[in-house]
């Protein structure tokens, strides 16, 4: 061949079971572009590798990702509560306010402090052991109530989702999900301490996911033994049409 440069386009469809790339505490899933220039006679081979990341984008027709997340309802005949966020699903770096209402039903209760905490959980399940489920606070905040709103308090509270946090994940093997974790401290005439506690689940995505639940990439005409399309990936280091 003759001094000059070449281009051998080409495509490489992933099945859609493939598990996204990942990289937590303990585990990691990724993936490595290897191209091979085999030569003849005496010479070596050229070998290149490149690092790949998948993500999934998650799918705009998933109800729950549609959908608000609250929780109400009467704890103990004691306290009517109200807990909302506006959206389902935040991205990295995100800030995302908390809405709150609480009316004592007895005159015995007041509220004292409510306490909001981002919380990670990180699945592991890994051939040959027992699974494996760690959690990471990675963010909290905390609010006194005030003297006048003991018995009945509205307000709101942001969480922030840090730059640190991993993105949601499922897969066989490594599964990461978050919830925030919601504690109301109430005290009694007597001095005595009460604590409700309340889990809500909210999503995290990745600045590259929330981008692609935007403007999810046009795929061509492609024929596959199961006759569905790939699911809509990102791909980094790697061009793709």
């Amino acid at each position: 061949m003759a001094p000059h440069n070449y281009s051998y386009p080409f495509e490489l469809p992933l099945p859609g079971n493939l598990p996204e790339s990942v990289e937590v505490n303990y585990g990691r899933i990724f993936y490595r572009l290897i191209a091979v220039v085999e030569r003849p006679a005496f010479r070596f081979d050229i070998k290149k590798v490149k690092d790949i990341d998948i993500k999934r984008a998650p799918l705009a027709s998933v109800d729950d990702l549609l959908q608000p997340t609250m929780a109400a309802g009467v704890w103990a005949d004691k306290l009517a509560y109200h807990i909302a966020i506006p959206d389902t699903t935040y991205t990295i770096g995100d800030t995302f306010p908390v809405a709150f209402s609480f009316c004592m039903l007895d005159s015995r209760l007041k509220i004292r402090k409510i306490s909001l905490v981002l919380r990670e959980f990180v699945y592991y399940n890994i051939c040959g052991a027992d699974p494996v489920t760690r959690t990471y606070d990675v963010h909290g905040v905390g609010q006194m109530c005030p003297d006048e709103c003991t018995s009945a308090w509205e307000g709101s509270l942001n969480l922030q989702v840090p730059k640190s946090t991993y993105y949601d994940c499922e897969s066989k093997f490594i599964r990461v999900f978050h919830k925030f974790f919601v504690e109301i401290e109430l005290y009694q005439d007597n001095g005595d301490i009460r604590l409700l506690h309340v889990l809500l689940r909210v999503g995290v995505r990745s600045a590259i996911q929330n981008e692609l639940s935007q403007s999810p990439p046009r795929y061509q005409q492609f024929t596959s033994s199961s006759g569905m399309p790939p699911p809509p990936y990102s791909y980094s280091n790697i061009a793709c049409a």
